[in-house]
């Protein structure tokens, strides 16, 4: 989904409501600022987002996990 369509279609309020945990948001957000870098395509492991988000690997493996829920 392109970020104009998100927003478009409420995304920011969805997302408000979603009542994410802190960890959660963090990757939300780490992805949505790729996709408005212009990037299609994200490759990346859990231990480069751990180590970006300055989080454990299994704190984002749960994160993940709870997210694609």
């Amino acid at each position: 989904m392109k970020i104009k369509d998100f927003m478009k279609n409420s995304g920011f309020k969805v997302l408000a409501l979603c009542n994410l945990s802190s960890h959660q948001y963090s990757i939300v957000l780490y992805l949505m600022n790729t996709a408005v870098s212009g990037l299609d395509n994200v490759v990346t492991n859990v231990k480069e987002i751990a180590d970006i988000l300055n989080l454990s690997e299994s704190e984002i493996n749960n994160a993940l996990f709870a997210l694609s829920d």
